[in-house]
Protein backbone atom coordinates (compact mmCIF):
# COMPACT_ATOMS: atom_id res chain seq x y z
CA UNK A 1 0.00 0.00 0.00
CA UNK A 2 1.47 3.95 -0.45
CA UNK A 3 2.10 6.02 2.07
CA UNK A 4 -0.61 8.04 1.04
CA UNK A 5 -3.65 5.41 0.86
CA UNK A 6 -6.09 5.97 3.64
CA UNK A 7 -8.39 2.88 2.13
CA UNK A 8 -7.32 -0.19 0.35
CA UNK A 9 -9.50 -2.83 -0.14
CA UNK A 10 -7.72 -6.42 -1.16
CA UNK A 11 -9.56 -9.31 -2.74
CA UNK A 12 -12.93 -7.95 -1.36
CA UNK A 13 -15.76 -10.65 -2.10
CA UNK A 14 -19.60 -9.69 -0.91
CA UNK A 15 -22.23 -12.07 -1.08
CA UNK A 16 -25.81 -12.08 -0.69
CA UNK A 17 -27.56 -16.02 -0.52
CA UNK A 18 -26.77 -16.82 -4.10
CA UNK A 19 -26.27 -13.27 -5.69
CA UNK A 20 -22.44 -12.22 -5.95
CA UNK A 21 -22.20 -8.44 -5.17
CA UNK A 22 -18.89 -8.04 -5.27
CA UNK A 23 -16.17 -10.49 -7.25
CA UNK A 24 -12.50 -9.60 -6.11
CA UNK A 25 -12.73 -6.12 -5.59
CA UNK A 26 -9.34 -4.62 -5.00
CA UNK A 27 -9.54 -0.85 -4.50
CA UNK A 28 -6.86 1.77 -3.25
CA UNK A 29 -7.62 5.17 -2.17
CA UNK A 30 -5.23 8.02 -1.71
CA UNK A 31 -5.46 10.52 1.40
CA UNK A 32 -7.20 14.11 0.31
CA UNK A 33 -8.72 12.12 -2.85
CA UNK A 34 -12.09 12.52 -4.25
CA UNK A 35 -12.89 9.41 -5.87
CA UNK A 36 -15.92 8.42 -7.36
CA UNK A 37 -17.80 5.03 -8.09
CA UNK A 38 -20.19 4.93 -10.74
CA UNK A 39 -21.93 2.87 -12.44
CA UNK A 40 -25.96 0.84 -12.99
CA UNK A 41 -27.84 0.07 -10.30
CA UNK A 42 -26.76 -3.35 -9.22
CA UNK A 43 -23.50 -2.71 -10.25
CA UNK A 44 -21.77 -2.74 -6.35
CA UNK A 45 -21.58 0.78 -5.59
CA UNK A 46 -23.12 0.94 -2.37
CA UNK A 47 -22.20 -2.42 -1.30
CA UNK A 48 -18.99 -0.94 -1.42
CA UNK A 49 -19.61 1.69 0.22
CA UNK A 50 -20.82 0.05 3.31
CA UNK A 51 -17.98 -1.89 3.17
CA UNK A 52 -15.81 0.85 3.98
CA UNK A 53 -18.04 2.47 6.51
CA UNK A 54 -18.30 -0.95 8.46
CA UNK A 55 -22.04 -1.35 8.04
CA UNK A 56 -21.35 -4.90 6.03
CA UNK A 57 -18.54 -6.93 6.49
CA UNK A 58 -16.70 -9.14 2.95
CA UNK A 59 -17.33 -12.66 2.84
CA UNK A 60 -14.09 -12.49 1.60
CA UNK A 61 -11.23 -10.36 1.60
CA UNK A 62 -9.91 -7.71 3.91
CA UNK A 63 -10.19 -3.67 4.37
CA UNK A 64 -7.75 -1.46 5.49
CA UNK A 65 -8.17 2.09 6.94
CA UNK A 66 -4.38 3.80 7.47
CA UNK A 67 -2.90 0.80 6.74
CA UNK A 68 -4.84 -1.35 9.59
CA UNK A 69 -7.53 -3.99 9.59
CA UNK A 70 -10.59 -3.04 10.32
CA UNK A 71 -12.62 -6.03 9.23
CA UNK A 72 -14.86 -6.68 12.22
CA UNK A 73 -14.22 -2.73 13.44
CA UNK A 74 -17.64 -1.18 14.13
CA UNK A 75 -19.14 1.56 12.36
CA UNK A 76 -18.77 4.09 15.73
CA UNK A 77 -15.16 3.27 16.17
CA UNK A 78 -13.99 3.73 11.97
CA UNK A 79 -13.09 7.94 11.11
CA UNK A 80 -15.51 7.32 8.76
CA UNK A 81 -18.88 9.13 8.16
CA UNK A 82 -21.38 9.21 5.26
CA UNK A 83 -24.00 11.43 3.61
CA UNK A 84 -27.53 9.75 2.53
CA UNK A 85 -29.80 10.35 -0.01
CA UNK A 86 -32.26 11.43 2.30
CA UNK A 87 -30.64 13.99 4.41
CA UNK A 88 -31.48 11.97 7.82
CA UNK A 89 -32.10 15.19 9.69
CA UNK A 90 -33.80 14.79 13.06
CA UNK A 91 -37.11 17.17 12.61
CA UNK A 92 -37.11 18.01 16.10
CA UNK A 93 -34.13 19.76 16.18
CA UNK A 94 -32.57 23.10 15.19
CA UNK A 95 -30.40 23.16 12.07
CA UNK A 96 -27.70 23.65 14.56
CA UNK A 97 -28.09 21.45 16.61
CA UNK A 98 -28.36 18.80 14.00
CA UNK A 99 -24.66 19.61 12.99
CA UNK A 100 -23.45 19.41 16.11
CA UNK A 101 -25.40 16.36 17.31
CA UNK A 102 -22.36 13.79 17.03
CA UNK A 103 -20.76 15.65 19.46
CA UNK A 104 -22.33 14.90 22.15
CA UNK A 105 -21.03 11.52 22.38
CA UNK A 106 -17.32 13.01 22.33
CA UNK A 107 -18.12 14.93 25.33
CA UNK A 108 -18.40 18.38 23.61
CA UNK A 109 -20.26 20.61 25.72
CA UNK A 110 -23.27 22.65 24.58
CA UNK A 111 -21.90 26.27 23.87
CA UNK A 112 -18.64 24.74 22.00
CA UNK A 113 -21.34 22.60 19.83
CA UNK A 114 -22.93 25.41 18.89
CA UNK A 115 -19.75 27.08 17.89
CA UNK A 116 -18.53 24.77 15.98
CA UNK A 117 -21.58 24.00 14.13
CA UNK A 118 -21.75 27.71 13.60
CA UNK A 119 -18.28 27.50 11.67
CA UNK A 120 -19.37 24.39 9.82
CA UNK A 121 -22.45 26.28 8.49
CA UNK A 122 -20.92 29.18 7.57
CA UNK A 123 -18.35 26.62 5.77
CA UNK A 124 -21.26 25.63 3.83
CA UNK A 125 -23.60 28.71 3.74
CA UNK A 126 -25.82 27.85 6.08
CA UNK A 127 -24.22 30.51 8.69
CA UNK A 128 -28.01 31.96 9.00
CA UNK A 129 -29.97 28.83 9.56
CA UNK A 130 -28.29 27.91 13.04
CA UNK A 131 -31.98 28.33 14.63
CA UNK A 132 -34.04 27.00 11.69
CA UNK A 133 -35.99 23.58 11.80
CA UNK A 134 -34.91 21.08 9.04
CA UNK A 135 -38.28 22.11 7.97
CA UNK A 136 -37.46 25.34 6.99
CA UNK A 137 -35.25 24.37 4.66
CA UNK A 138 -35.19 23.94 1.43
CA UNK A 139 -33.75 20.31 -0.46
CA UNK A 140 -30.61 22.03 -1.40
CA UNK A 141 -29.96 23.65 1.70
CA UNK A 142 -30.81 20.33 3.85
CA UNK A 143 -28.24 18.50 2.15
CA UNK A 144 -25.66 21.45 2.69
CA UNK A 145 -26.78 20.65 6.65
CA UNK A 146 -26.36 17.02 6.15
CA UNK A 147 -22.75 17.47 4.67
CA UNK A 148 -21.80 20.06 7.77
CA UNK A 149 -23.02 17.79 10.24
CA UNK A 150 -20.98 14.44 8.87
CA UNK A 151 -17.93 17.07 8.37
CA UNK A 152 -18.20 18.28 11.51
CA UNK A 153 -16.59 15.01 12.96
CA UNK A 154 -13.65 15.79 10.93
CA UNK A 155 -13.81 12.71 9.40
CA UNK A 156 -10.64 11.18 7.36
CA UNK A 157 -13.10 9.60 4.91
CA UNK A 158 -16.28 10.79 3.87
CA UNK A 159 -18.72 8.80 2.21
CA UNK A 160 -21.60 10.37 -0.35
CA UNK A 161 -24.15 7.70 -1.31
CA UNK A 162 -25.68 9.96 -4.25
CA UNK A 163 -26.63 13.00 -2.12
CA UNK A 164 -28.01 14.57 -4.82
CA UNK A 165 -30.20 12.60 -6.88
CA UNK A 166 -33.27 13.97 -5.59
CA UNK A 167 -32.39 17.27 -6.61
CA UNK A 168 -33.05 18.95 -10.01
CA UNK A 169 -30.75 19.43 -12.19
CA UNK A 170 -29.94 23.37 -11.71
CA UNK A 171 -29.48 22.81 -8.22
CA UNK A 172 -27.34 19.74 -8.50
CA UNK A 173 -25.09 21.19 -10.69
CA UNK A 174 -24.65 24.42 -7.93
CA UNK A 175 -23.73 21.78 -5.21
CA UNK A 176 -21.41 19.51 -7.19
CA UNK A 177 -19.21 22.35 -7.05
CA UNK A 178 -20.11 23.51 -4.12
CA UNK A 179 -19.02 20.01 -3.14
CA UNK A 180 -15.94 19.68 -4.78
CA UNK A 181 -15.06 23.26 -3.57
CA UNK A 182 -15.19 21.63 0.07
CA UNK A 183 -13.65 18.68 -0.65
CA UNK A 184 -10.49 20.60 -1.92
CA UNK A 185 -10.99 23.21 1.39
CA UNK A 186 -11.51 20.63 4.17
CA UNK A 187 -8.64 18.28 2.67
CA UNK A 188 -11.09 15.07 3.41
CA UNK A 189 -11.41 11.65 1.16
CA UNK A 190 -14.40 11.62 -0.82
CA UNK A 191 -15.68 8.26 -1.76
CA UNK A 192 -18.67 9.47 -4.01
CA UNK A 193 -21.19 6.87 -5.60
CA UNK A 194 -23.71 8.21 -8.37
CA UNK A 195 -25.07 6.73 -11.75
CA UNK A 196 -24.27 10.39 -13.55
CA UNK A 197 -21.47 10.41 -15.83
CA UNK A 198 -21.52 13.97 -16.09
CA UNK A 199 -21.53 14.19 -12.04
CA UNK A 200 -18.54 12.20 -12.31
CA UNK A 201 -16.30 13.82 -14.52
CA UNK A 202 -17.11 17.18 -12.93
CA UNK A 203 -16.16 16.31 -9.82
CA UNK A 204 -13.83 13.46 -9.29
CA UNK A 205 -10.35 13.31 -9.40
CA UNK A 206 -10.75 9.57 -10.50
CA UNK A 207 -13.15 7.50 -10.86
CA UNK A 208 -13.86 3.57 -10.57
CA UNK A 209 -16.03 2.50 -13.23
CA UNK A 210 -18.47 -0.39 -11.80
CA UNK A 211 -20.32 -3.41 -13.73
CA UNK A 212 -21.29 -6.61 -12.04
CA UNK A 213 -19.76 -6.12 -8.56
CA UNK A 214 -16.18 -5.25 -10.23
CA UNK A 215 -14.07 -2.14 -11.43
CA UNK A 216 -14.29 -2.35 -15.35
CA UNK A 217 -11.41 1.01 -15.47
CA UNK A 218 -10.54 2.94 -12.73
CA UNK A 219 -8.55 6.21 -13.75
CA UNK A 220 -8.85 10.47 -13.98
CA UNK A 221 -12.16 11.80 -15.51
CA UNK A 222 -10.13 12.56 -18.92
CA UNK A 223 -8.66 8.68 -18.78
CA UNK A 224 -12.23 7.36 -18.37
CA UNK A 225 -13.29 9.57 -21.48
CA UNK A 226 -10.99 10.02 -23.85
CA UNK A 227 -9.36 6.08 -23.37
CA UNK A 228 -11.73 4.02 -22.48
CA UNK A 229 -10.77 0.27 -22.01
CA UNK A 230 -13.45 -1.42 -22.86
CA UNK A 231 -16.57 -1.39 -24.88
CA UNK A 232 -18.73 -1.04 -21.42
CA UNK A 233 -16.81 1.92 -20.02
CA UNK A 234 -17.19 3.53 -23.67
CA UNK A 235 -20.81 3.25 -23.95
CA UNK A 236 -21.77 3.59 -20.93
CA UNK A 237 -19.48 7.55 -20.20
CA UNK A 238 -20.58 9.98 -21.71
CA UNK A 239 -23.05 10.17 -25.17
CA UNK A 240 -22.03 8.24 -28.25
CA UNK A 241 -22.93 7.32 -31.30
CA UNK A 242 -22.54 3.32 -32.31
CA UNK A 243 -21.03 2.18 -35.60
CA UNK A 244 -21.16 -0.98 -36.47
CA UNK A 245 -18.39 -2.64 -38.97
CA UNK A 246 -15.79 -5.22 -39.76
CA UNK A 247 -11.78 -4.95 -39.32
CA UNK A 248 -10.14 -4.76 -42.79
CA UNK A 249 -6.58 -3.76 -41.64
CA UNK A 250 -4.36 -3.47 -39.01
CA UNK A 251 -1.31 -0.77 -38.20
CA UNK A 252 0.05 -0.73 -34.46
CA UNK A 253 -2.73 0.89 -32.61
CA UNK A 254 -5.25 2.07 -35.60
CA UNK A 255 -7.08 0.09 -37.27
CA UNK A 256 -9.27 0.31 -40.45
CA UNK A 257 -12.94 -0.41 -39.96
CA UNK A 258 -15.35 -0.88 -43.28
CA UNK A 259 -18.66 -0.05 -42.55
CA UNK A 260 -22.01 -1.29 -44.41
CA UNK A 261 -22.27 1.58 -46.45
CA UNK A 262 -18.70 0.97 -48.04
CA UNK A 263 -17.11 3.54 -46.40
CA UNK A 264 -14.34 3.26 -44.51
CA UNK A 265 -12.79 4.78 -41.02
CA UNK A 266 -9.59 5.06 -39.34
CA UNK A 267 -9.76 3.79 -35.45
CA UNK A 268 -8.33 3.49 -32.17
CA UNK A 269 -7.86 -0.49 -31.18
CA UNK A 270 -8.40 -1.56 -27.41
CA UNK A 271 -5.60 -0.84 -25.23
CA UNK A 272 -5.49 -4.77 -24.47
CA UNK A 273 -5.76 -7.73 -26.62
CA UNK A 274 -5.69 -7.65 -30.75
CA UNK A 275 -8.43 -6.78 -33.52
CA UNK A 276 -7.49 -8.96 -36.51
CA UNK A 277 -8.80 -8.80 -40.34
CA UNK A 278 -12.22 -9.86 -39.98
CA UNK A 279 -13.32 -9.03 -37.14
CA UNK A 280 -16.83 -7.83 -36.10
CA UNK A 281 -16.53 -4.71 -33.91
CA UNK A 282 -18.07 -1.57 -32.45
CA UNK A 283 -17.08 1.65 -33.17
CA UNK A 284 -17.73 4.37 -30.54
CA UNK A 285 -17.69 8.04 -31.40
CA UNK A 286 -18.55 10.69 -28.76
CA UNK A 287 -21.49 13.06 -30.09
CA UNK A 288 -19.36 16.26 -29.00
CA UNK A 289 -15.89 14.62 -31.21
CA UNK A 290 -17.97 14.89 -34.88
CA UNK A 291 -17.59 17.67 -36.81
CA UNK A 292 -19.22 19.17 -39.85
CA UNK A 293 -16.69 19.31 -42.55
CA UNK A 294 -14.81 22.49 -43.53
CA UNK A 295 -14.19 22.80 -46.77
CA UNK A 296 -11.05 24.84 -46.35
CA UNK A 297 -9.10 22.40 -44.05
CA UNK A 298 -10.93 19.10 -45.03
CA UNK A 299 -8.70 16.07 -44.13
CA UNK A 300 -8.22 13.61 -46.67
CA UNK A 301 -9.94 10.72 -44.51
CA UNK A 302 -12.22 9.52 -41.99
CA UNK A 303 -15.16 11.36 -43.56
CA UNK A 304 -18.74 10.37 -43.21
CA UNK A 305 -21.72 10.87 -45.58
CA UNK A 306 -24.80 11.20 -44.00
CA UNK A 307 -28.00 12.89 -44.66
CA UNK A 308 -29.65 15.88 -42.08
CA UNK A 309 -32.53 14.79 -40.51
CA UNK A 310 -33.40 17.03 -37.75
CA UNK A 311 -32.03 20.38 -35.76
CA UNK A 312 -32.37 20.31 -32.08
CA UNK A 313 -32.07 23.78 -30.12
CA UNK A 314 -30.38 22.82 -26.66
CA UNK A 315 -29.75 26.39 -26.21
CA UNK A 316 -26.28 27.31 -26.23
CA UNK A 317 -26.08 23.77 -27.80
CA UNK A 318 -27.30 22.05 -31.01
CA UNK A 319 -27.77 18.54 -31.29
CA UNK A 320 -27.88 16.86 -34.91
CA UNK A 321 -29.61 13.77 -36.23
CA UNK A 322 -28.46 12.21 -39.08
CA UNK A 323 -28.89 9.03 -41.17
CA UNK A 324 -25.80 7.35 -42.60
CA UNK A 325 -26.49 5.41 -46.16
CA UNK A 326 -27.02 2.38 -44.66
CA UNK A 327 -29.61 3.61 -42.30
CA UNK A 328 -27.11 3.93 -38.98
CA UNK A 329 -28.22 6.56 -37.41
CA UNK A 330 -26.10 9.10 -35.55
CA UNK A 331 -25.97 12.23 -33.64
CA UNK A 332 -23.60 15.20 -32.91
CA UNK A 333 -23.66 17.97 -30.49
CA UNK A 334 -22.02 20.99 -30.90
CA UNK A 335 -21.81 25.11 -29.95
CA UNK A 336 -24.63 26.89 -32.38
CA UNK A 337 -22.44 29.75 -32.77
CA UNK A 338 -19.51 26.92 -34.55
CA UNK A 339 -22.45 25.47 -36.81
CA UNK A 340 -22.85 26.62 -40.60
CA UNK A 341 -26.00 29.72 -39.57
CA UNK A 342 -28.44 27.85 -42.53
CA UNK A 343 -27.70 24.45 -41.33
CA UNK A 344 -31.65 24.06 -40.69
CA UNK A 345 -32.30 24.88 -43.96
CA UNK A 346 -30.28 21.26 -45.25
CA UNK A 347 -32.29 19.28 -43.47
CA UNK A 348 -33.11 16.01 -45.88
CA UNK A 349 -29.82 16.98 -47.82
CA UNK A 350 -26.34 15.06 -47.80
CA UNK A 351 -23.41 16.76 -45.26
CA UNK A 352 -19.93 15.34 -44.90
CA UNK A 353 -18.67 15.18 -40.96
CA UNK A 354 -15.04 14.46 -40.04
CA UNK A 355 -14.44 12.05 -37.61
CA UNK A 356 -11.02 12.28 -35.87
CA UNK A 357 -9.01 9.06 -35.53
CA UNK A 358 -8.44 9.42 -32.41
CA UNK A 359 -12.39 10.34 -31.11
CA UNK A 360 -13.30 6.87 -32.82
CA UNK A 361 -12.43 3.88 -30.70
CA UNK A 362 -13.32 0.15 -31.51
CA UNK A 363 -14.05 -2.99 -29.65
CA UNK A 364 -15.24 -6.60 -30.67
CA UNK A 365 -18.63 -7.01 -30.92
CA UNK A 366 -19.30 -9.21 -28.88
CA UNK A 367 -16.99 -8.13 -26.26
Amino acid sequence: MTNDAVVRLTGVHKRFGDFVALEKLDLEIQRGEFLTLLGESGCGKTTTLRIVSGFEEPTEGAVYLNGELANGVPPHRRRVNTVFQNYALFPHMSVGDNVGYGLRFDGVGRRERRRRAAEMLARVGLEDKIDNAPDALSGGQMQRAALARALIKEPEVLLLDEPLSALDAKLRKELQLELKRVQRQTGITFIYVTHDQEEALVMSDRIAVMESGKIRQLGSPDDIFERPHSRFVAEFVGASNKLDGVVRETAGNTVQVALPSGERLSAMAPPTGTLDVGTAVRLVIRTQQLRIEDDAVAPAENLLNATLADVIYLGVDRKLELHLADGQRIELEERGDRLPADLSERIGRSIRLQVPQDAVHAFPSGA
